[in-house]
């Protein structure tokens, strides 16, 4: 059973538009698909093929964000360690895109959601 999917989110700032992606393979019917890994390597990717370059993005501290900035984004962290809004500039924080994960992991546990047809639902 597949027991683990990294998601890949958005969400915009003004608009409140977001996007989730389920970054699984496609299985074969009646076979579980494979976990894509949670590597910087693949979050580059995703960012890159979802998010307009030039976009502000806010996350945490992942090291799998260092190249962000390199890579045309604006980007902006948050040490959910020490705080979850910064306390110099309290626009930055990842709160939107924390109740979003909230949301979806409470949707998953409800009756007659499948894992296997989880991207089905969700993209």
């Amino acid at each position: 059973m597949l027991k683990t999917v990294w998601l890949f989110g958005g969400i915009e700032r003004v608009g409140k538009k977001f996007f989730i992606i389920p970054l699984i393979t496609e299985g074969e019917e009646g076979t579980e698909p494979d976990v894509v890994p949670r590597s910087a390597e693949n979050l580059v990717t995703h960012i890159k093929q979802f998010i307009v370059p030039g976009s502000v993005v806010y996350s945490d501290m992942w090291k799998g964000y260092d190249s962000l900035g390199k890579i045309g984004y604006t980007h902006h962290r948050v040490n959910h360690s020490k705080e979850f809004v910064s306390t110099s500039d309290t626009s930055v924080h990842t709160q939107n895109i924390e109740r979003l994960w909230r949301d979806v992991k409470e949707w998953v546990k409800k009756p007659g959601i499948v894992l296997y047809h989880v991207k089905k639902y969700i993209a």
